[in-house]
């Protein structure tokens, strides 16, 4: 069942999440910490060669010109939603790429955004600021520093959708220059833990070509 929102509009409804409080606010949260106490949250991946070459597909975005170009690794059945840029106001992003499962498999959704910034800023700092704009809960997270001093992190979040499902997500950032991209792929939580070793794979083999 696919239950995920479709790109740029799920973003949309992160950012646009009221305020809650009472008895639901700690509902919630304790629904959100059973579920961080049953998620994997992989850090290699066991996929031999001829699995991946069998089950995925190689993605080169180039439509928003050089500056902006991208490749990602996605699993065969996860085809191009929208590739045309749409501005996200409330979050400071553009959607560069929707990709979503075209078959009647469990539903996995893929949306890369990115930012002009006007100033450095560690990723690490800027994933998360986003986190907080969009309302993810971090549930688990694996911190990577450079020999630059860069900080990066890659991170696994839910989020409570209106209808009370619950979303996870796992997110992490590319940069070049003040140009800042981050790549969300996400699931219902209900079939995360079949989706996990494909999620995390997915969420960490891409990459910029300028």
């Amino acid at each position: 069942m696919k239950t995920i929102l479709a790109g740029a509009a799920f973003l949309l409804s992160l950012s646009s999440c009221e305020i809650k409080v009472g008895n639901k606010v700690n509902k919630e949260q304790t629904a959100q910490e059973d579920i961080q106490q049953t998620l994997d949250f992989p850090l290699e991946s066991d996929f031999s060669k001829e699995y991946l070459l069998e089950n995925f597909w190689k993605c080169t975005y180039d439509s928003a010109g050089e500056p902006l170009a991208y490749w990602v690794v996605l699993p065969k059945n996860v085809k191009p939603k929208n590739i045309k840029p749409v501005t996200i106001k409330a979050l400071g992003l553009t959607s560069i790429g929707d990709y979503g499962t075209i078959d009647e498999s469990d539903y996995m959704d893929v949306q890369i955004t990115y930012e002009t910034l006007t100033a450095a800023q560690q990723p690490a700092t800027w994933l998360k600021g986003k986190l907080s704009l969009m309302h993810d809960k971090i549930l688990n997270q694996n911190l990577i520093r450079t020999k630059e001093g860069e900080e990066y992190v890659d991170v696994l979040t839910s989020r409570t959708m209106k209808d009370g499902n619950h979303i996870i997500s796992r997110l992490n950032v590319l940069k070049s220059g003040l140009n800042f991209f981050m790549i969300r792929v996400s699931c219902d939580a209900k079939v995360y833990q079949k989706l996990a070793p494909t999620i995390f794979h997915t969420s960490t083999t891409w990459g910029l070509k300028s």
